[in-house]
């Protein structure tokens, strides 16, 4: 283990968040809508090349995201430390969609 390998910590961050309804395989649709939003937006096709790990979380929708009755899906990545300095200059924000899947 060398020098720079001490220096580089991997960090997990919030990149996309998302509504989704009442469905009946959340699993499915929601890595049908993470792997579409990978293939179709920059951020996601970034991340696809330099993402070390992911990671999606899913809570009840209690209305405050949409007003429905659903899931919130929270996407997350995992960076390394010069990747992650240039996603935050990039995109500073969590990309958010405000309608639901």
């Amino acid at each position: 283990m060398g020098a720079s390998d001490l220096l580089t910590t991997d960090m997990n961050v919030l990149v996309h968040t998302f509504a989704m309804g009442d469905v009946d395989d959340l699993d499915l649709y929601a890595k049908m809508h993470i792997g579409r939003w990978c293939n179709t937006t920059e951020r996601g096709q970034w991340l696809h090349e330099h993402a070390r790990g992911w990671e999606y979380r899913t809570e009840p929708d209690t209305g405050d995201f949409a007003p429905e009755y659903g899931w919130i899906v929270e996407l997350y990545c995992t960076l390394d430390s010069d990747e992650l300095t240039y996603y935050y200059i990039r995109w500073p924000e969590p990309d958010q969609l405000n309608t639901t899947v």
